[in-house]
């Protein structure tokens, strides 16, 4: 009996040794810079983006794998080895086309069985989502096996992040449930979460060390400590923010898994440079 192959898209901005790790292949959306296009994660790395976010003349525009790309990874996927089916774990259809795009393409292809999931969420949810189906694949899980446990992962898992403001995910139509906070001064500094696959309020402080704070105290509210669990940190450019609110949660909760992931270009462009948020679920 073959193996599922398991692959999610750049979103999920799941990191490149984890993805090597356990065999996940990485779809990468398209951001654009007036006439220029960037494969996201590939053609330009996180680093230059944020550079050249601030001082664009307009929003970056992104777009989704098309159904010829999805199909193009799909043969490969399948020509490699004995291939039992092929799991793609997406980004909320709420905030991009790419689950729509991967549904297509997988009614399309005929080589092996395809199982899209909607994870209703991205970033670190969407890449424990993932990694889930690639743990029951390796135990030798079904297709359907494998969609279950991603599923399942991803609808529990939960998100808090704060930014430094509201204003790129307005720009870009991504404001979701938050847009009444639209008009908020510029020294607030909102939590939000993925709700129901769409950005909605949490909390509103008054500073970037109180909003860490909030999230933090919210993850010990909703933790239970006899349960295992997996945590991620989540940022745009503050890769030492990143660790130290790791070694904050490692002290506070004992993980036993942490990770730390990167927004990738197509996410930076709606959460702009300044987010930074923990994602979290347990078994």
């Amino acid at each position: 009996m073959g193996k599922v192959r398991v692959a999610t898209d750049s979103c999920s901005g799941i990191p490149a040794d984890l993805a090597q790790e356990h065999g996940i292949e990485v779809i990468p959306l398209t951001v654009r810079f007036g006439e220029e296009a960037f494969r996201d994660g590939v053609d330009m790395t996180a680093e230059e983006f944020y550079r050249r976010l601030p001082s664009a003349a307009d929003l970056p525009k992104t777009s989704q794998p098309s159904v010829a790309e999805f199909l193009e990874v799909f043969d490969r996927l399948a020509g490699e080895g004995d291939t039992a089916g092929i799991l793609v774990v997406t980004l909320s259809h709420k905030l991009s086309g790419t689950y729509a795009s991967a549904v297509q393409a997988a009614r399309e292809f005929n080589r092996v069985p395809v199982e899209v999931v909607d994870s209703l969420s991205a970033s670190v949810p969407q890449t424990f989502a993932a990694l889930a189906a690639s743990r029951a694949a390796d135990r030798g899980a079904s297709l359907e096996e494998a969609a279950a446990a991603a599923r399942e992962v991803a609808g529990r898992c939960r998100l808090y992040a704060t930014l430094d403001t509201l204003e790129y995910l307005r720009r870009g139509g991504r404001i979701g449930r938050a847009a009444a906070w639209a008009g908020a001064v510029l020294q607030i500094k909102p939590v939000i979460t993925l709700d129901g696959g769409e950005v909605a309020p949490v909390a509103r402080l008054r500073t970037r060390a109180k909003a860490v704070e909030f999230i933090l105290d919210r993850l010990g509210a909703e933790i239970k400590r006899d349960r295992p669990l997996h945590a991620g940190i989540i940022h745009a450019t503050s890769p030492q923010e990143a660790a130290d609110l790791a070694e904050e949660v490692r002290k506070r909760f004992q993980p036993e898994e942490l990770i730390i992931s990167g927004l990738t270009p197509v996410l930076g462009t709606y959460a702009g440079p300044g987010a930074l948020g923990v994602a979290y679920y347990q078994d």
